[in-house]
């Protein structure tokens, strides 16, 4: 269905999911189940359940079967609720890398390894929008759409005095957001990620996974710990900061940086480049992003490569050549 290094396939790709996502809204308006636990009714639990002294009852699936809750059970979740606000801290937008691979499930985190490949085919400033291949059980959806958004690459950009592999480099370690097109993701980690202010909206989730995932563990489908393990290579980081800086140049690189871009997908040869890199083994690349994030950081603690680093922040930049 999609080919190799294809331009106008992409293109496809992003058109179909925006007809995909345009459908899930159209289904979810139209449900006239009462089916949902949002967050109103989990916030009215004492007065739905009457101090609990009644159950809540809830549809589930389409063929009239309903679940009940007692007070007891709805406490559980939203004290997972409130539990996963607090560890992810919702005022602070993104989750740091290494965090959401230590939360992610055993499952997730195995399943990653299986998936073929994950490409980098665009970026919109800090979003960047990855083609993931499916488990391969629906033919029409070969692939799912993962966004991730660097959160600390404004202010790495600041750190790295405009140089823009550097602050990529930075960021794609820091706190990132993320939203992925994958069933998993929707019923399992999207309420989490809206919740803990680590999503890409919208869509946002106002919906409790009630069934799915009552405990809110976990956080990342095997989709996007499969991107995030594409995104520590040091050939997509060059792709990223490549394409912000065309993007800044086009847009005046301050003023109207972070404004409404004209992203495009990439040009066949580098969709060609980024679709070898996204064939990385996720075990192998977390494992050297651990061992060089260990190293870089003992490495930058040592007294004379903090004096080196402060020489150079210190040392004005040399005037551009006039043309």
């Amino acid at each position: 269905m999609f080919g190799f290094g294809k331009k106008d396939e992409y293109k496809k790709f992003e058109k179909l999911y925006e007809r995909i996502w345009r459908k899930k809204e159209a289904i979810r308006d139209s449900d006239k189940r009462d089916a949902f636990l949002d967050v109103f009714k989990l916030t009215r639990r004492n007065e739905l359940t009457k101090g609990g002294r009644v159950k809540l009852a809830l549809d589930y699936g389409t063929k009239g079967y309903q679940v009940q809750y007692t007070l007891a059970d709805l406490n559980k979740m939203a004290k997972a609720a409130d539990k996963a606000i607090k560890e992810f801290k919702e005022e602070v937008r993104g989750v740091p890398v290494p965090q959401l691979l230590k939360a992610s499930l055993p499952i997730d985190m195995e399943l990653a390894k299986q998936i073929r490949n994950a490409t980098l085919y665009r970026t919109d400033m800090e979003m960047l929008f990855f083609r993931v291949s499916s488990s391969g059980k629906d033919p029409m959806k070969p692939y799912h759409l993962v966004k991730i958004r660097l959160e600390e690459w404004r202010s790495q950009m600041e750190k790295a005095k405009g140089n823009a592999f550097w602050a990529v480099r930075n960021a794609a370690e820091g706190r990132i957001s993320f939203d992925c097109s994958c069933g998993r993701h929707q019923f399992w980690f999207r309420y989490l990620a809206t919740i803990g202010g680590f999503a890409v909206t919208p869509p946002a989730e106002t919906v409790f996974p009630k069934i799915r995932n009552p405990k809110l563990i976990g956080c990342c489908c095997k989709h996007v710990l499969k991107s995030i393990s594409v995104m520590q290579g040091a050939a997509v980081q060059a792709m990223i900061s490549k394409g912000i800086e065309e993007q800044a140049k086009k847009k005046g690189f301050w003023s109207k940086l972070f404004g409404k871009s004209d992203s495009k997908v990439f040009d066949e040869s580098s969709l060609k480049d980024m679709e070898k890199e996204g064939n990385r083994d996720v075990q192998s690349a977390f494992l050297k992003f651990q061992a060089a994030k260990s190293g870089f950081k003992k490495k930058m603690n040592e007294k004379d490569v903090q004096a080196k680093v402060k020489d150079m922040q210190g040392k004005p930049k040399k005037p551009a050549a006039k043309d």
